[in-house]
This record gives C-alpha cells, sequence and structure tokens, in this order.
C-alpha cells in the first residue's frame, strides 16, 4: 500500500472515530457514526496484512465499531473472515469480539415471550375481563368476566369495546 494512502485512510478513520465520540450515545446518529468508523477501518484491513499491526488494529477496529454500531451480523462476519490469516494473539482477540456479537444477536434473535395475567383480584375472587369475538350473533365484540377458572363464565353483549360492565 502506498504510504500516501495509508496515510489518507489513518487521517479518515482518526476523524471518523473523533466524530463518533462526540454523538450522544444510544442514538441512531451515533450507531451510523460507528457503521461509518467500521468501514474506513475495514477499508484499511483489507489493504494491510494482519501480521503488521496497523493490520491488526484495523481488524479489531472493524469489529468492534461494527458491534459499537449495533450491527452484531456484520461484527460477526468480519471476525470470522478476518480469523482465517490472523496470528494467534489477532485471533484470540477476534474470537473474543465475535462470540460478543454472537451473543447479542442469538439473543435478539429469541423472542421474549412471558405470560400475561389479566386477572384483578375483586372481592373474593379473580376475575378476568376479556373482549371477545362473538361467533354466535350480528355482533362484533362481547365482553366476557369470569373467573380464572374455566367455565366458570358469564358474558353480556357490549355494544362498543370502550364500554365497560
Amino acid at each position: 500500500m502506498h504510504p500516501a494512502e495509508l496515510a489518507e485512510l489513518n487521517s479518515r478513520v482518526s476523524e471518523a472515530i473523533f466524530l463518533a465520540g462526540q454523538t450522544s450515545s444510544g442514538t441512531a446518529e451515533e450507531r451510523e457514526a460507528y457503521r461509518l468508523v467500521s468501514g474506513i477501518e475495514e477499508e484499511l484491513a483489507r489493504r494491510l496484512p494482519s501480521a503488521v499491526l496497523e493490520g491488526s488494529l484495523a481488524r479489531v477496529g472493524a469489529v468492534s465499531a461494527a458491534l459499537r454500531a449495533g450491527d452484531w451480523l456484520r461484527a460477526s462476519r468480519l471476525a470470522e473472515e478476518f480469523l482465517t490469516d490472523a496470528p494467534a494473539d489477532l485471533a484470540d482477540e477476534l474470537k473474543t469480539l465475535q462470540k460478543q456479537a454472537d451473543e447479542v444477536a442469538r439473543s435478539m434473535a429469541e423472542p421474549d415471550v412471558r405470560p400475561v395475567d389479566f386477572s384483578q383480584r375483586r372481592g373474593q375472587g379473580s376475575i378476568m375481563d376479556l373482549f371477545v369475538m362473538d361467533l354466535r350473533s350480528s355482533r362484533s365484540i362481547s365482553w366476557v368476566r369470569g373467573r380464572s377458572r374455566l367455565g366458570a363464565v358469564e358474558g353480556g353483549a357490549c355494544p362498543s369495546p370502550s364500554r365497560t360492565p
């Protein structure tokens, strides 16, 4: 790589890192700024061998910035790609970053499913109130009140879902 090109890319990445550091944490602006950093670092990583310090730093920088940008898939993909020719010390760091990216991606892919409790304590029993479709009549919505046990349900049609008995 020509020294002038290297100097230009180093200047661009330094400026991008500075600007990313000036953004408010957790904002779309910050994520976009780190996407830019990751792109420039990736460009440096592709032009420099991993055996030289600047090439190793660029690889770690591209993956780290992708993580900061919230782009876990990109971070994992880059880490995997950069591992192919990484020296041992760099490989350890890339594996750690890839593990972080994969853990976040996995947690984002798993739905957060929790039971919803519709019951409220009224008097002595637990009452469950729901709007349901009334398929037996021309009315589209019924108000159903009942104990939390199946079968102990009393119902009545309501003219509007906003009306409560």
